[in-house]
């Protein structure tokens, strides 16, 4: 999510937001609900609000220009749809469901290659692509997609930058290369400011940062980095459209707290951040996994064996959707079941 946001200054997303929503009823209004203009103005809005926190509502919107592209362009229209399909597969991805994310998004990738290869759009579409793979722990086929990516990029003479370093930090922390993963920080965010303008770029760099220091089981560093990141929106008063962002922050705290022997702070940093994730994503997201089983780790460390076992029986629950995770989702719940010897 957080790389799509650098262009959007923090200020402006009331006011964005009032805008996409204006454009699509008038759209409605005077070009008729199926006519491209609605199409257009509705994944728009689709998008915003997805890359503002609210996946679940962008779907709705999403969803129906899909619907509407499909119906009067086709699935071979080689314009409208492949945008379409490549957005409304990020805001699945975004919601939790990744196995409908990638088809959706490779779909969009095949009409692409097949009407306009070798351009700039592919490329971000293949980016896309390999994140969502990444996710599904399909690491080699991910890395091959990079690789395509950026000889278009040489191609067309596009300089890999900050835009596109999602996918690939997030391959690099699944195959625990974190070296790697620490140059690409180093190179394309540079250091942490003192102080910098809250916007996509820095809330990227700082929660990579503490994600790799959490990597690195360095607790200390990640409980900084994650206060700074929840300081840092908390200061903004945009909380609504950095709702994500605060709910990674407090798990990523809380998983610093543990790493310190601290399960107690700990505990109501999960139970906060599960509670946001049910509001915001669907039921069968694996971050929900994820933090469920976080949540059962924190149990037992303060030595309640039994709500560990229920947690862990929740966690298991969702992750039983998803037959195949990237390890960043699943470590947690494996750990969790180590301890309790429980399958």
């Amino acid at each position: 999510m957080g790389p799509r946001l650098a262009h959007v200054h923090l200020t402006q997303y009331a006011a964005a937001e009032r805008d996409f929503r204006s454009a699509f009823k008038y759209a409605q209004a005077t070009s008729g609900d199926e006519d491209v203009d609605a199409i257009q103005t509705g994944s728009r809005l689709g998008m915003f609000l997805a890359l503002t926190s609210r996946p679940k509502e962008a779907l709705t919107f999403l969803e129906h220009a899909k619907d509407i592209c499909l119906k009067t362009k086709g699935p071979d229209d080689p314009f409208y749809t492949p945008q379409v399909f490549l957005q409304y597969g990020m805001a699945l991805e975004m919601a939790g469901r990744p196995e409908e994310a990638l088809r959706y998004i490779s779909d969009a990738v095949a009409n692409r290659r097949k009407n306009r290869p070798g351009t700039r759009y592919l490329a971000q579409m293949m980016e896309d692509q390999a994140l969502v793979l990444v996710d599904l722990g399909r690491y080699r086929e991910a890395q091959q997609l990079l690789r395509e990516s950026e000889q278009i990029h040489t191609k067309v003479g596009v300089k890999l930058n900050a835009n596109y370093l999602a996918p690939r930090l997030r391959l690099a922390f699944a195959q625990g290369e974190l070296d790697e993963a620490g140059a690409l920080l180093d190179r394309y965010y540079g250091l942490l400011p003192d102080s910098a303008a809250l916007g996509g770029t820095f809330l990227s760099n700082l929660e990579n940062r503490t994600q790799l220091a959490l990597r690195r089981k360095d607790g200390k560093s990640a409980i900084a980095l994650s206060h700074q990141l929840a300081s840092a929106i908390e200061s903004s008063h945009q909380q609504l459209y950095l709702s994500t962002w605060e709910m990674r922050a407090m798990l990523a705290e809380g998983q610093g707290r543990l790493l310190v022997d601290d399960p107690s702070g700990a505990l109501p940093l999960f139970e906060q951040a599960l509670r946001r994730e049910e509001e915001l994503l669907d039921p069968s997201s694996p971050s929900l996994g994820n933090a469920t089983a976080l949540l059962g780790i924190a149990h037992l460390d303060l030595g309640d064996r039994k709500l560990a076992v229920e947690f862990l029986k929740k966690a298991q629950s969702t992750f039983r959707s998803h037959p195949r995770l990237s390890d960043l989702y699943r470590g947690p719940v494996e750990e969790l079941e180590k301890r309790l010897a429980v399958r």
